[in-house]
């Protein structure tokens, strides 16, 4: 039996809903393509989002999901240094308290095996 290491890696992902009328606000949803690469071996990564809804600067909150199981949690199962997609998908939620800029942030988890 022998033990190598797997090293993965995920960019940055920014989501942008835009400019948005008071109106458009509640239920716009917005999605962002990422790339999950790991190199050392085939591997089966686990990823979900910490936290998977996020309170904006706005007195809102972003649900976060992935586009391909519909959840906050994936399964992918990787080739050895063969990049795979994914896609975040932002739902807005609430009534803005004011007009402007707002922002938030959340974390991406990924756990292998």
């Amino acid at each position: 039996m022998y033990c190598y290491w797997v090293k993965c890696t995920i960019g940055d992902i920014i989501i942008d809903h835009g400019t948005l009328s008071p109106g458009g606000y509640n239920g716009n949803i917005s999605e962002k393509a990422g790339a999950l690469t790991c190199v050392g071996g085939d591997a089966t990564a686990h990823l979900s989002f910490t936290p998977s809804t996020i309170a904006l600067s706005n007195g809102t909150d972003s649900i976060l999901i992935f586009d391909e199981s519909r959840n906050e949690t994936l399964v992918i199962s990787l080739i050895d240094n063969m990049p795979k997609s994914f896609t975040v998908v932002s739902t807005l939620s609430g009534t803005p308290a004011e007009t402007g800029q707002f922002q938030g942030s959340s974390t991406i988890v990924l756990s292998i095996d």
